[in-house]
């Protein structure tokens, strides 16, 4: 079984070959774990649409205290996240939170 980050370098090398290569932002209408994300005016996509990275789901920070301990950071209603669209156009991959 291929690794999921070799398969996804992959698929980015092929999208960029035959030039349909395009990375879009969303917003978060709903959070996880009924999650809707809008792209543009008029596209909203599901949890049925969508491939989410394993690490969205874990995100957390650490307090500063001596313990380190992790407070957990969520996907909320009006974060922007990138998405990249899958060859068919109907999956997106939910890669990442975009920064501030």
């Amino acid at each position: 079984m291929e690794k999921w980050d070799v398969g996804f370098a992959k698929m980015l090398k092929d999208k960029k070959s035959n030039g349909s290569f395009g990375v879009t932002t969303g917003k978060i209408i709903s959070a996880l774990p009924d999650i809707v994300v809008q792209v543009g005016d008029e596209i909203l996509l599901d949890s049925s649409d969508l491939i989410i990275a394993n690490r969205l789901y874990y995100m957390h920070t650490h307090d500063d205290d001596e313990y380190h301990t992790p407070i957990p950071i969520t996907l909320i209603t009006g974060d922007m996240v990138i998405l990249i669209p899958s060859s068919n156009g109907q999956t997106y991959y939910l890669i990442d939170k975009v920064g501030e």
